[in-house]
């Protein structure tokens, strides 16, 4: 297991979301820049969290994390763990016409750049998530092996290529896109995905390596508590239903639908529902604006951002864990709850949703069917028992040793 493979540098393809953070404190690794802002490395992003596990089987390989960032300065590098480097690289943005409209892209020419430095580049694996960046690299005469994964559900340009459009410049890009995408996507020394959603219209074009790996988390920290116990660490009541959601807070993960939901409810049923996460002002305003009825009953509470040790007290304190989002590879919130043996309600986005369908295990509802959401929680918040996932079921898909071995046979195999 333990080959020398060399190097993995995995490009990710967004820059630091400093603007969420605005009014939080600045991670651990921080550094002030000349122009009396400043940059940061959390060092949980899932490049990270990857390179971690994969680093703890196999401490023959290293492994660098690259982060454009669009205040850095300069290079900007902090060791996470041994053998693991996470990299701030300096680049712009540019506006391009894409259809309609102008929007901003990144410009990662910068990496490219420090790609070109590099001596030893026959023993390096290079691991992308966005097909543009496949395209520079091998533009740019790039040979490495390259890596790609998909993130979250299985997009590329075929998928939307034959839908109907009145915005012809648009549809020109897509088909562009496309045949980008056709030309290069044989290059790849192997692929991963999390959930089989398109996969069949994928295989059409590549037929190259390709593995269902997902995301983890560790089983040994994350794992079932004393509900009441937790309740009272937390000063949360003990004989009311808990609704718990743990997640960035932005319109992709439709808090605000269920928050409508619960509105509806709320006369009927006696329940607290405990949002954790954090967004930007606007919607963090917009979310508390539409819980207003929710709050005057103390039905709802907003937690922001916690730490892992708290987190894991309001796994174990719920009653149901609630992912409402409209696209996920393989939640990690819902793994979590999965570890710690909490029922999930959640809509039919990603691996986990496909694994609970699996087991009959927790409620699948459609992601844009509120009314179905409404009837699964009134039957639930009326004494309706949901089916947790066996922890021995979660922790062979999860856990994240299991996940790491995966990928670090992958890596193996490429060379």
């Amino acid at each position: 297991m333990k080959k020398y493979i060399g190097k993995v540098i995995h490009i990710m393809d967004h820059a630091p979301a400093y603007e969420e953070y605005a009014d939080k404190p600045r991670p651990q690794y921080n550094w002030e820049t000349p122009g009396g802002n400043w940059v940061g490395i959390w060092g949980y992003d899932w490049a990270d969290l990857l390179a971690v596990e994969v680093r703890k089987i196999n401490d023959n390989c290293v492994h660098e994390i690259w982060q454009p960032d669009l205040r850095a300065d300069k290079i900007y590098r902090q060791e996470i763990f041994p053998g693991v480097v996470h990299r701030l690289i300096p680049v712009s943005s540019r506006r391009v016409r894409f259809g309609l409209k102008n929007v901003d892209r990144l410009d990662f020419s910068n990496m490219i750049s420090e790609l070109k430095r590099i001596d030893d580049h026959g023993r390096i694996i290079i691991q992308i998530n966005d097909f543009r960046l496949l395209k520079l690299l091998r533009a740019s005469g790039n040979m490495d092996k390259i890596v790609f994964s998909f993130m979250g559900d299985i997009t590329i340009p075929a998928r939307r290529l034959f839908a109907l459009t009145k915005n012809i410049p648009s549809k020109i890009n897509l088909i562009k896109e496309h045949w980008d995408f056709k030309k290069y996507v044989g290059t790849l020394s192997a692929m991963t995905y999390m959930n089989d959603r398109n996969l069949g219209l994928l295989k059409r074009f590549y037929r190259g390596p390709l593995e269902k790996i997902t995301m983890g988390v560790d089983f040994d920290y994350w794992r079932k508590l004393d509900q009441h116990a937790c309740r009272r660490d937390l000063q949360l009541p003990l004989q009311r239903k808990i609704l718990f959601t743990s997640s960035r807070l932005n319109e992709l993960k439709q808090v605000d639908r269920f928050i409508q939901v619960l509105n509806r409810l709320s006369d009927q049923h006696d329940f607290q529902f405990v949002v954790s996460g954090h967004g930007t002002r606007n919607y963090e305003d917009h979310l508390l604006s539409l819980a207003r009825p929710l709050r005057e009953q103390k039905q709802i509470e907003f937690v922001g951002y916690i730490g892992d040790d708290q987190l894991l007290k309001y796994y174990g304190a719920c009653d149901l864990f609630v992912l409402t989002s409209l696209s996920e590879g393989a939640s990690v919130s819902v793994i979590k709850a999965l570890a710690c043996e909490t029922p999930v309600f959640t809509t039919a986005v990603g691996n986990t949703a496909e694994v609970l369908q699996e087991n009959d295990a927790g409620v699948v509802v459609p992601k844009k069917d509120y009314s179905s959401w409404q009837r699964h929680l009134e039957c639930f918040l009326s004494g309706g028992p949901i089916t947790s996932l066996p922890a021995a079921i979660a922790r062979e898909h999860y856990h994240w040793p299991n996940v790491a071995i995966k990928f670090n046979d992958l890596y193996q195999s490429v060379v």
